[in-house]
């Protein structure tokens, strides 16, 4: 089950990515994997991810255009 998990979360991943550059987006936020992620693709658009709040212990926190991940505890 293992080997399924990653590749269900690579296709959300993909799409996630394909919608963001379809929607001309910079960028997508998500919690949907429960995988930690901050990556830039292509034109420098950028996919999010706080993973599972409970485990990481992080959020995403937004000011002026500007993003940062904040610790909980």
């Amino acid at each position: 089950m293992g080997s399924e998990m990653c590749i269900r979360d690579r296709k959300y991943i993909e799409g996630a990515k394909a919608l963001i550059s379809e929607k001309g987006l910079d960028g997508g936020v998500s919690g949907h994997t429960h995988i930690p992620a901050n990556k830039t693709y292509g034109s420098g658009e950028h996919y999010l991810n706080v993973g599972f709040p409970v485990k990481h212990k992080q959020f995403l926190a937004f000011e002026n255009e500007q993003y940062e991940f904040l610790c909980i505890e």
